[in-house]
């Protein structure tokens, strides 16, 4: 029978808020959350009153025992993860690096070796690319990381000459990795920029670790993110691992949508529209599998301008020729969750109704002065006045 641990009368951070009550713990699983749970049979019992109760957090995105192949931290993983756990990191995504003259499985073991019985806590490991096979047995990579549950990789534009990748040999992973649904992580700095910033600041000995900022320009970075970028779309890499991975439950419908959807679509005086940032293609995979899209039988989107102001000026021009009306004012309604949905409907002087179901708090909403807000769509009568009203 597995241990058990029952923390009793804290405040518990859960995905919907904080509670208070008890969380037992059967193995390194979650068993049960209510109020005054019952202690009998329970090994461990631990009293959190006037504490918050947290998950276990994950740092995604950390250098454990470092080995560039120049220099090596002193650390080790007896030590990372154990300062990890004394500020409650329970799991770290740590790399492996494949160095030249290694695969990607010679790598995966020798990381492994080092970690042996050391690592305190649970972790992964991303794999670190420098320098790349033919594109067969580049494929071949892909299978056997996933296999071997690494479903990640990393590259660099910069940090020569161990890191660093050229555009070409970018563009060989990114497709490599689409072919595969493996996830590509890329060290964004134009190696140019920084490289002539570092060699400035060293002919003129300022060489401390205060100039280091200096040496790594935001021009570097958004160019190479940017570039980066260009070439992912170039080959439709992001749609297409959205596509193959969004599952109807890995989607969660905010209460009460769907119902206000239903009546929005039933009154003859309304017409849908999607009005969004993302790309429509990507829009229309993420609603798909909800069945969402049946609502929508327009929109205006990512794809047809970069700037979301200038977005709801399209919407209206389709849904006039959907629909052969002509919408003014606030007979245009935008419904949104951001202050940026609420600013570009106010651009265009059309009906703004604000919801914070998202990131952005109700009282930062208010702020942005909506028409209407809400703090959820399960006030559905209310919603639908708001909107034909």
């Amino acid at each position: 029978m597995a241990e058990t641990t029952l923390i009793q009368g804290g405040t518990l951070v859960t995905p919907d808020g904080e509670i208070e009550g008890d969380l037992l713990i059967a193995g390194e699983q979650i068993a049960a959350i209510g109020r005054d749970l019952a202690t009998e049979g329970v090994s461990r019992i631990v009293n959190a009153s006037r504490c918050l109760v947290l998950p276990g957090l994950v740092d995604p995105h950390t250098h454990i025992q470092l080995d560039t192949g120049i220099y090596k931290t002193p650390d080790n993983w007896e030590i990372g993860t154990r300062t990890a756990a004394c500020g409650g990191v329970t799991t770290v995504i740590d790399f492996a690096t494949q160095f030249p003259g290694q695969d990607v499985s010679a790598a995966l073991a020798g990381r492994l070796a080092e970690i042996g019985a050391l690592a305190q806590i649970d972790y992964g490991l991303h794999m670190m690319l420098t320098a790349l096979p033919a594109d067969a047995e580049l494929d071949g990579w892909m299978v056997d990381l996933l296999a071997a549950g690494v479903p990640s990789v990393k590259v660099y534009t910069t940090y020569r000459p161990n890191y660093y990748q050229d555009d070409a040999a970018l563009l060989r992973v990114l497709a490599a990795a689409g072919r595969h649904g493996v996830l590509v992580m890329v060290h964004c700095e134009n190696d140019a920029l920084v490289s002539a910033a570092t060699g400035n600041l060293v002919q003129t000995g300022q060489t401390a670790l205060a100039h280091h900022g200096e040496a790594r320009p935001a021009l570097a970075e958004v160019e190479a993110a940017h570039r980066v970028l260009f070439l992912a779309r170039a080959l439709d890499l992001y749609l297409d691992n959205l596509e193959r991975e969004i599952r109807p439950e890995n989607v969660k419908v905010k209460p009460g949508v769907e119902a206000l959807l239903a009546r929005l679509a039933g009154e003859p005086s309304a017409t849908l529209g999607l009005l969004t940032g993302n790309l429509e293609r990507g829009a229309r995979i993420k609603l798909e599998p909800v069945g969402f899209n049946r609502y929508f039988p327009f929109g205006a989107f990512g794809s047809d301008h970069h700037d979301r102001y200038c977005l709801p000026a399209i919407a209206v021009a389709r849904a006039r020729q959907t629909t052969g009306f002509d919408f003014h004012g606030k007979a245009i309604v935008v419904v949104g969750d951001s202050i940026h949905d609420v600013g570009c409907g106010r651009s265009l002087g059309v009906k703004t109704i604000a919801v914070s179901t998202g990131l952005t708090p109700a009282a930062a909403l208010a702020r942005e002065r909506p028409d209407h807000l809400f703090e959820s769509f399960t006030e559905i009568d209310s919603v639908a006045e708001a909107i034909l009203s």
